[in-house]
């Protein structure tokens, strides 16, 4: 995916106020964006739809973030293989271990829209 091109993003957050951030940058630049409020709903979407990129918060009730990539990347098809970028206010020190889990990239909240361009440029070419 080219910088200018738009990108079908799946946002796993609880938080209404930070769904309505990220929508705000990422619509500002011509994304797409289908939220989920937890983990299991970020599930039932990637089941019913394709997306190019998810955004998954970690720390979500019901099933968080790290379980819930788990299980994406158990579902049958293309699904598995989407990018899957951390995005939580644990800090720099979680970077390391969010990647050794298997998630594509991290981005820190708050969220700097320079770093979470990076890491969807990144994770989607």
């Amino acid at each position: 995916m080219g910088n200018n091109e738009p990108v079908e993003i799946l946002l796993a957050e609880d938080n209404p106020v930070n769904r309505i951030v990220a929508a705000a940058i990422l619509g500002e630049f011509g994304h797409r964006v289908t939220f989920a409020a937890d983990g299991h709903d970020a599930l039932a979407a990637m089941r019913n739809n394709r997306f190019d990129i998810l955004l998954m918060d970690i720390e979500m009730p019901g099933l968080d973030g790290m379980a819930a990539l788990t299980a994406v990347r158990a579902l049958p098809g293309v699904a598995r293989k989407t990018p899957v970028i951390a995005v939580s206010a644990q800090g720099r020190d979680s970077r390391e271990d969010l990647l050794a889990h298997g998630f594509d990239g991290y981005v820190i909240k708050p969220i700097d829209p320079a770093a979470l361009f990076e890491a969807i440029e990144i994770a989607t070419c």
